[in-house]
């Protein structure tokens, strides 16, 4: 956004610097200065525009990645390596997925958070805390 309106305020420049080489109000040597300066500035503006076109086009591919696989956590831990598993493990779930005033042993798993694991996770979750749903990955 800061981009685009500083390529919007240089070209309102060359417009007013032409406009007053037309008015005879500044000589030729001064316009092309101007001009020359100007479009050093439009170069530079212009390519960092494109490095942040593309760098955000790669943050996009990540997120809707990481959007794809949020989507279903269960299916994702089910296909996983046994290492992959292992950080899943690590991270603890059970102990982020909680809100407010149920964060305690059997409580209701709500809203988004509920949404991103499989129903017999759920419905274990909510009522077996602290049981395992599967066989530890590491001895």
């Amino acid at each position: 956004m800061i981009l685009t309106r500083k390529l919007a305020r240089l070209a309102d420049e060359r417009r007013k610097l032409l406009l007053a080489f037309y008015a005879n109000a500044i000589p030729l040597e001064l316009l092309k200065v101007g001009q020359h300066r100007i479009s050093r500035e439009e170069q530079a503006a212009r390519s960092e525009l494109d490095v942040s076109e593309a760098d955000l086009e790669g943050w996009q591919d990540v997120l809707s990645m990481a959007i794809r696989l949020a989507g279903n956590c269960h299916a994702a831990y089910l296909k996983a390596r046994p290492s992959v598993r292992r950080r899943f493990n690590e991270g603890r779930p059970r102990s982020r997925l909680r809100e407010g005033p149920e964060d305690r042993p059997g409580g209701v798993l709500r809203g988004v958070r509920a949404s991103l694991l499989s129903p017999e996770f759920a419905a274990a979750e909510s009522g077996r805390e602290g049981t395992l749903l599967h066989k530890p990955t590491c001895q």
